[in-house]
Parts: structure tokens; C-alpha cells; sequence
């Protein structure tokens, strides 16, 4: 699941849109509370998160 850090500024002119980013970022966290004693793994990614990679070594410092 792709689920994004939650910050204030999602919700300015766009609640729907904040609404299910949060309902997503809450649906995980509590997958992986109640999983915690199993077998079964609740995972998600959060783009705001900078992951070190070959691109992102090779472009390190550069705006887009």
C-alpha cells in the first residue's frame, strides 16, 4: 500500500482528497498493530521518504 506521512498542509482546499490519504496512512497502521503477532505482514510505502538508490545518488542535490 502507498500510504503518505500525514502534514496540514494536505487539507487546505482539498479534504476529499486529504481524507482518503489519512484513512490509507490509518488503514495500515492498524493492519500492522493487529497482525503484530502473526505471521502476516502489513507493509506500505511513503513517497515524502527519501530512499538511497543509484538515481537518487547520481542526482543528489539537483532541483527537477
Amino acid at each position: 500500500m502507498v500510504a503518505p506521512p500525514i502534514y496540514n498542509r494536505f487539507f487546505r482546499g482539498k479534504t476529499p482528497y486529504a481524507m482518503t490519504k489519512v484513512a490509507m496512512t490509518v488503514l495500515i497502521m492498524g493492519l500492522a498493530n493487529e497482525l503484530k503477532d502473526t505471521n502476516v505482514k502489513a507493509v506500505t510505502l511513503w513517497p515524502a521518504t527519501g530512499i538511497e538508490s543509484a538515481a537518487t545518488n547520481r542526482f543528489k542535490g539537483e532541483q527537477r
